[in-house]
């Protein structure tokens, strides 16, 4: 299979669980309290927001088809979650990511992201080796930006409201001046 990103009939997927509007909102709320601050991110929009169960790169139709009917077999029960906690990418040199962790049933968010890269190697999809680690990224500091750790540490004692995960998807980005993310296909979480 070719990984060509410019080959027209491939696109660019990845798996993930989106907090529901209102999560997302508070999250929003806190994060406009640090909007200009000197060392922030280039913060990324609330819209984008997700938690990334497998990233796939560009895939071509034949393997898409592939892989969505093996995501129909995933399993898991509806998932309680928060958004909490914060930190960076990494940890200790340079920042180049600020994220927000989870709480709650993040064992089971794990399970559920160790189902879906399965069935994505199965689909003959090539992933990295990173272990999953549950998060949302907030924004990102660019090469030679001057980065200030105090936002993540500020947003660390964050703590949002409860809430279900009821599905996953399978997403569509999509590159560009005005990057965004489309959802092709939802599966409920009802085991």
């Amino acid at each position: 299979m070719s990984r060509n990103r410019w080959h027209t009939d491939q696109v660019r997927l990845f798996i993930a669980v989106t907090p529901p509007e209102s999560a997302l909102q508070d999250l929003a709320a806190v994060v406009r309290r640090h909007t200009g601050m000197a060392g922030a991110p280039r913060w990324t929009p609330a819209e984008r927001w997700h938690v990334t169960l497998a990233f796939l790169g560009d895939v071509d139709e034949s393997t898409k088809d592939r892989l969505r009917r093996g995501l129909t077999e995933v399993t898991a029960a509806p998932l309680r979650l928060r958004i909490a906690g914060a930190g960076t990418f990494p940890e200790r040199k340079a920042p180049r990511v600020l994220w927000v962790g989870l709480a709650g049933d993040v064992p089971e968010l794990s399970s559920l992201a160790k189902h879906v890269r399965i069935v994505a190697r199965r689909s003959r999809i090539t992933l990295d080796r990173k272990p999953f680690q549950p998060h949302l990224t907030l924004g990102r500091w660019r090469p030679g930006d001057v980065a200030d750790r105090a936002v993540a540490e500020e947003l660390a004692e964050y703590r949002g409201p409860e809430f279900v995960v009821p599905s996953f998807a399978l997403m569509r980005s999509h590159l560009g001046p005005k990057p965004r993310y489309e959802s092709l296909q939802e599966w409920p979480l009802t085991a």
